[in-house]
């Protein structure tokens, strides 16, 4: 293979100010020109790292030539939005052809020569951290000038940080929270690094992987410091209202995933040695908890010993917040030292005792729904009362005056056709639809009630025994109490339906709860 060598300093004076996605994105496919046969492509060998070698790879026609346009970011053209359907500039030489990049035609293009394999590459690099610019390239057959240009697809690329260099063991992975209940994995999920030096360590550039499929890299042009002797965590969500309350040092999205079985956490330096990593198996060792962090016991501060899932356990701490998290878990402080306090205590005015989190028949979207009662000893208005689960809320902005002992349905969706068959209407309960953005997780999870004067009123944490398809859960009116509706093994099935003509389900929305048993 031909490798050009050629200077791409001036990218970065083509950066625009908005940065992609971390990496590479291609932006669509390439055309072979009308009657041409082979379709060119452009691809990176690599992730494009700031003060690093990059290579681009050119296919094309055997022994042709290849000429690559460097542009900025920006979704225009002459004008014109981008991507443009050049076949409707010229649609003989142009057909199924597309522009990605704003290309400056005037300006000469860095050539490549291709091999007798249609193959061909140029290198250089780009200074700036966070640079974007786009690339996009044509093809010809020098054996066959006949044959019009071929395009090749377009990719929008971002420069990312480059890594800083440390010795195996300096940062260590302290605390894991692989499967959180305050809220969903999706939102919830973190992991904590601890520097066991002297001197802070800026882990930007670092790349986070497991041993499958997931990596990232810590893409900050800033730098993301670990403090001497301090910890940081590194969560999917940095969103403080939907994470359950944590700060996050750097915040990855999707880029990983924590399984809630076995999993790894392998981080690696700049350089590309490897710093330290645990690999937990989801119970044989390690703990397996929901709702709890996995911590790693303050007397193993150590690369070695982090690898033992028996110095590994559950902290009874909750990581507290507003709202509460009960989540158990120190995110980004000392592993053994609790300093949230107990979470707030609820009067019991409202008791949460019917459940349907996890309906059969028709999506958890169309057919959750819960229940409370009064329990306050006297009438009470729920206009802007809030009621949480996890972190997200809901308030109701209506009046709905309940009196002493009195049930409210609140449901996921209205329509008896949609929710398997709930007619608030025709019952003549009281309900209240709430937003599709307010969910319960199946396997647990924390109800929370706030009044109109921000006092907790109503709590309810529950777990995996509600999870029960089709089945609600709901609590007998023996037990109206604070105290025992907060026991799980007081709750049950009864025997009452509704249906909605094709799948029949268990509870009693807005109607008075049954003794267990009857």
């Amino acid at each position: 293979m031909r490798l050009n060598t050629v200077s791409l300093a001036g990218l970065a004076a083509l950066a625009g100010t908005a940065a992609a996605q971390q990496g590479v994105s291609d932006l669509g496919a390439g055309c072979a020109g009308n009657f041409g046969t082979v379709v060119p492509t452009i691809g990176l060998s690599a992730p494009v790292v700031a003060g690093q070698s990059a290579t681009v790879n050119v296919t094309g026609p055997v022994s042709g030539v290849a000429g690559i346009y460097v542009a900025d970011c920006s979704d225009t053209y002459l004008g014109l939005p981008l991507p443009l359907d050049l076949a409707t500039l010229d649609p003989v030489a142009f057909a199924g052809c597309t522009l990605y990049a704003n290309v400056n035609l005037a300006a000469s293009p860095f050539l490549v020569f291709l091999d007798a394999n249609g193959e061909g590459s140029l290198s250089g690099t780009v200074a700036d951290c966070g640079a974007c610019f786009r690339l996009q390239g044509w093809t010809v057959d020098v054996l066959d000038p006949a044959t019009p240009l071929g395009l090749t697809n377009g990719l929008e690329v971002e420069t990312l940080a480059a890594g800083g260099t440390a010795n195996a063991g300096d940062i260590i992975i302290t605390e894991v929270m692989q499967n959180p209940s305050f809220v969903f994995d999706s939102n919830g999920e973190y992991f904590e690094l601890y520097n066991t030096t002297g001197a802070d360590i800026d882990i930007a550039g670092w790349t986070v992987a497991d041993n499958d499929f997931d990596s990232f890299i810590i893409n900050s042009c800033d730098p993301v410091i670990v403090p001497a002797g301090g910890y940081v965590t590194l969560g999917n969500n940095g969103d403080t209202a939907a994470n359950g309350g944590i700060d996050h040092a750097y915040v990855y999205g999707g880029d990983m995933f924590l399984s809630n079985g076995a999993d790894e956490v392998v981080v690696t330096d700049g350089a590309g040695t490897e710093i330290d990593r645990v690999e937990y198996d989801g119970g044989t060792v390690w703990p397996d908890p929901n709702g709890s962090s996995m911590s790693l016991d303050v007397n193993f501060l150590n690369s070695v010993d982090n690898d033992n899932g028996a110095n590994w356990s559950v902290f009874d701490c909750a990581i507290g917040g507003d709202p509460f998290n009960t989540d158990d878990g120190t995110p980004g402080a000392v592993n053994d030292v609790c300093n949230t306090g107990g979470p707030p205590v609820a009067t019991g005015d409202i008791l949460f005792v019917e459940v349907m989190n996890n309906p059969g028949g028709v999506s958890d979207n169309d057919g959750e729904w819960f229940e409370i009662v009064n329990n306050s000893g006297g009438t009470i208005d729920l206009l802007n009362y809030t009621f949480f689960s996890g972190a997200s809320s809901f308030t109701v902005d209506t009046s709905i005056s309940v009196p002493d002992g009195g049930y409210v349905a609140f449901l996921r969706k209205s329509d008896p056709l949609v929710n398997g068959g709930i007619d608030a209407g025709a019952l003549g309960i009281l309900s209240f639809d709430y937003p599709d953005s307010w969910n319960m997780g199946n396997s647990g999870g924390t109800l929370q009630a706030v009044d109109a004067s921000g006092t907790l009123v109503g709590e309810l944490v529950y777990d995996s025994p509600f999870d029960d398809s089709g089945d609600a859960k709901q609590l007998p009116p023996s037990l109206f109490n604070l105290a025992d509706q907060q026991v799980l093994t007081n709750w049950c099935t009864q025997s009452a339906t509704y249906t909605d003509g094709t799948f029949t389900q268990t509870g009693t929305p807005g109607q008075p709860n049954v003794e267990c048993g009857l």
